[in-house]
């Protein structure tokens, strides 16, 4: 009876007949069988169809074709079906390319990255390289990274195991006169060579390839001088590459395949060969024929007893197509009396030949003794201490329990070894995958990692200090302290409030994905933050029409050939309240459609020096009785058109050697609507007026354009804009951490440094970190409207992960530390922060009323959890501004 399953419908399969599977050491898994229809079948025998799934020994196999033929009256169908793993791969494509070298993880993930499907890899495997890698189904690409690396696998639910070789060395014997009914030997020499040579790399204008290498086979005095046809590879461009590839293609024995017809024991189930295993081949009537051969294939015939499918017959195919020995054969005959003292049981493995730790643990097990109970499970050693602790022995392997064998935590089984913990001296080992790799600490000191090359060089050297590497490559690498580089394209959302219509809206943060407007930032800054200095793309930062946003927009250093667009969307309506500095930009800016409210008696409201491109359109600017409107300065470029200025001593500026032009402005200036100091304007149209004088030249400064000067009615004035202020943290105790541990204490006076921290670590409790202010911020804005408010602060680049971690802010109501454990007050928001990364926050308006009581005076960090995932140090300088009125 089969289980299967066609258009979400499940039948129960009967009257099937030779049913055959064949398994090969390639991976392969079919089945063929065919079945008859009867009274007790109906419903299923409809469901046998291609595309149909079935269940046998607990795989799943998809049917392929279907060939119905007449029966008597009847009809009856043969089925071919392949094993769903390589059904679903063939039909799920990779539409990526890949060219250049992949390790084999990287390899892997690349074929089965969203397929429902995860790998392990059992073996370590060279890096290699691809040329127009992808486009193509999985299983295609699947088959390419087997034969580049040279590896074979096997499947387990849904998960696929790599090795160099799938199966084991065993002991099983196929004997004549025990289980083999027949056997075909054949052996052929047609292929084999003795020497053979490379070419690698690209070759020069004459055809010389850089890596030319001869492998010349141990085996040349026995086979003579035959040379194999040479071998050219572009992408091999090392000898120790060329030569294992050369070892790995030659053929230099001759290739054995042997056919074994097996009779099936009833009953015997010890000594059964899977694919890939080794065992032995024993045949008297061939001359006494003993010889290892790996098993290649297993063609089997299932029958069904009591409900249960039994293999009736097998039919294996064993080879030695790597084994590099010509005389193989004779050396087995040789030493053929050695091998069948051990095949007959009387000889013993010498214990010297196991590896020291082998023996040592044989020697421990051997001459221990305890109380043994026999279950149907397998055999339980059991505590006499706790008899709630106890090993179980069977088949499937060795576990390990605590709790009377509900659960076993340590087990080794042939899937691998788990465990909660592990132990070690010294671990040798060809591979290490999992989660976290943890080095160092307060009990074992400062952590440390070496990486060596072949010749025992060191190539990397990681230790709590430092972390030193002769060559390293990354392709995204992110720090504060190098430039980055992108050409991809951006779009940011800036919006000062929740945008309730779109779809899954939430509060502006800039922490948020900032990619669409139901997840917007917070702040035009934290949107050309993101911006890599080094930019070659498109950037495009939209604000919320109508909104207000606050806070000084600043732009230094962008480089490349890429362009930065700020659209505010509504001249009007949409508002900057603060000022405009853009200086050494080697890229194009691009802002228009809004207001600027700058703040008032600046020196200049809008700033750009020594930008190669900035334009500036469609702007109502606002100065406050600032000096400067549109200041261009120490040469660059930049021009201003349909904007209007107002409420500022001088329009337009041109200075230092900055050339601006100018394009149909409007205003009213206080003294000078063009100005030319030292620099240059041209254009043409209007432009503001000058209550002094509408236009004036200084310090060798020109003005090559004629403007028109027409008086025209200045738009609204926005609203006076609100007092921003800024704090740094102050006092004796600029910022400490509180520690339950140790009676509890000041992080600073246990273990002398100045952070603050967030999380737990190495037993010391949970840490409440404090910046401190004093009393000014709470002076200051008592009583009054806060209108914005972030948090400036800077994390360490030591302790915890180094990559993001989520922190958790919180008010305070200290002015410096108290002298027992602190409290914060219940609001709270979240930013995540990385190793040395320092930026503004957004402080969310559930802080105001605290702030505009009086009863807030600072913010803090702190998250009630143990996980040592949430461990972060910041430094204690913070800065903390308040936009108010």
């Amino acid at each position: 009876m089969l289980p299967i399953t066609l258009n979400d419908t499940t039948e129960n399969l009967i009257n099937i007949k030779g049913l055959n599977r064949k398994r090969k050491v390639n991976g392969e898994k079919t089945i063929k069988f065919s079945v008859i229809p009867n009274e007790y079948n109906e419903h299923a025998f409809v469901l046998v169809e291609p595309e149909a799934i079935f269940k046998f020994k607990g795989e799943e196999y998809v049917i392929k074709s279907v060939n119905e033929r007449n029966y008597g009256l009847s009809t009856i169908k043969h089925v071919d079906a392949v094993h769903k793993f390589f059904d679903d791969l063939i039909n799920i494509q990779q539409h990526d390319l890949h060219n250049g070298s992949m390790t084999f993880d990287a390899a892997l993930t690349f074929v089965f990255e969203d397929t429902g499907y995860s790998f392990i890899v059992l073996d370590s495997f060279l890096a290699q390289p691809f040329e127009n890698f992808g486009r193509d189904n999985r299983l295609a690409l699947f088959e390419t990274v087997l034969q580049r690396y040279g590896a074979e696998f096997y499947i387990t639910g849904n998960t696929v195991y790599l090795k160099r070789e799938i199966g084991v060395k065993t002991d099983f014997q196929y004997r004549y006169g025990m289980n083999i009914k027949s056997i075909d030997k054949q052996i052929s020499t047609k292929n084999i060579n003795s020497w053979i040579r490379g070419y690698g790399g690209k070759p020069d204008d004459d055809g010389n390839y850089p890596i030319e290498e001869v492998y010349i086979s141990p085996n040349y005095d026995n086979i003579g001088d035959k040379e194999a046809k040479a071998y050219y590879n572009e992408n091999i461009t090392t000898v120790d590459g060329m030569q294992s590839k050369l070892q790995q293609l030659l053929v230099d024995e001759p290739q054995l395949s042997l056919k074994v017809d097996i009779v099936q024991i009833p009953g015997y189930t010890h000594n059964i060969a899977n694919e890939g295993d080794y065992g032995y081949i024993i045949y008297e009537p061939m001359k006494d024929l003993i010889i290892e051969a790996r098993v290649v294939e297993l063609d089997e015939l299932f029958k069904e007893v009591d409900g249960e499918w039994v293999v009736d017959k097998t039919n294996v195919t064993l080879a030695n197509p790597r084994r590099k020995t010509t005389d193989r054969i004779t050396r087995l005959e040789q030493t053929s009396k050695s091998y069948q003292d051990l095949l007959d049981g009387i000889g013993t493995l010498p214990i010297s030949v196991l590896d020291q730790a082998v023996r040592r643990a044989t020697e421990m097990l051997l001459g221990s003794a305890t109380e043994l109970e026999y279950t149907e499970n397998g055999l339980v050693a059991r505590s006499k201490i706790n008899p709630d602790h106890l090993v179980l022995v069977s088949s499937a392997g060795v576990g390990v329990s605590v709790d009377n064998g509900q659960t076993f935590r340590e087990a080794i089984t042939g899937e691998g070894i788990v465990a909660d913990l592990i132990v070690v001296g010294t671990m040798l080992f060809d591979r290490i995958k999992g989660g976290t790799l943890t080095l160092g600490g307060p009990d074992n000191g400062n952590g440390r990692m070496l990486v060596l090359n072949e010749n025992g060089e060191v190539n990397a050297d990681v230790d709590g200090n430092n972390a030193a590497y002769e060559n390293l490559y990354a392709s995204k690498f992110e720090s504060p302290t190098v430039v980055n580089y992108s050409a991809k394209n951006f779009t940011f959302y800036v919006s000062d409030k929740k945008l309730t219509q779109y779809t899954g809206a939430i509060d502006p943060n800039d922490d948020n994905d900032g990619t669409s407007w139901s997840e917007p930032l917070a702040t035009i800054n934290e949107a050309l933050r993101r911006i890599p200095l080094y930019y070659d793309g498109s950037a495009k930062i939209w604000l919320n029409s109508g909104g207000t946003h606050y806070g000084d927009v600043v732009l230094r250093g962008f480089v490349g050939r890429g362009r930065i667009e700020i659209d505010g969307q509504n001249r009007t309506g949409t508002k900057i309240v603060g000022n405009i500095s853009a200086g050494s930009n080697l890229l194009n800016l691009d802002f228009h459609d809004f207001t600027i409210n700058g703040r008032s008696g600046s020196y200049a409201v809008v700033s750009s020096y020594q930008n190669s491109y900035a334009n500036f359109h469609k702007i109502n600017l606002h100065g406050n009785s600032s000096d400067r409107g549109f200041d261009f300065l120490q040469s660059g470029y930049g021009q201003v058109s349909e904007c209007d200025v107002q409420s500022v001593s001088q329009g337009i500026l041109g200075r230092y050697g900055a050339t601006v032009w100018a394009r149909d402005n409007t205003g009213v200036c206080t003294s000078q609507g063009i100005y030319a100091y030292g620099g240059y304007v041209v254009g043409h149209g209007t432009a503001p007026e000058g209550n002094t004088v509408n236009q004036s030249e200084n310090a060798g400064g020109k003005i090559f354009a004629t403007f028109d000067y027409p008086y025209t009615e200045p738009p609204p004035p926005p609203p006076e804009p609100e007092t921003t202020s800024t704090w740094n943290s102050t006092g004796t105790y600029k910022g400490d951490s509180w520690r339950d541990n140790f009676g509890g204490q000041w992080f600073t006076d246990g273990y002398g440094e100045d952070a603050v921290v967030q999380g737990y670590y190495g037993g010391f409790g949970i840490y409440r970190g404090l910046w401190f202010f004093g009393s000014s911020p709470s002076t200051a804005v008592t009583g009054k409207t806060i209108k914005s408010m972030r948090l400036y602060a800077h994390r360490k680049n030591s302790g915890g992960s180094g990559g993001s971690v989520t922190c958790y802010f919180k008010p305070h109501t200290y002015t410096g530390r108290p002298g027992s454990v602190p409290s914060f007050q219940s609001p709270s928001t979240q930013a995540a922060f990385k190793w040395n990364e320092a930026k503004w926050i957004t402080i969310p308006s559930s802080f105001y009323a605290g702030f505009e009581s009086g009863s807030y005076k600072g913010i803090g960090i702190y998250i009630n959890s143990t996980s040592e995932a949430n461990y972060a140090k910041f430094f204690v300088d913070a800065k903390l501004e308040i936009t108010y009125e």
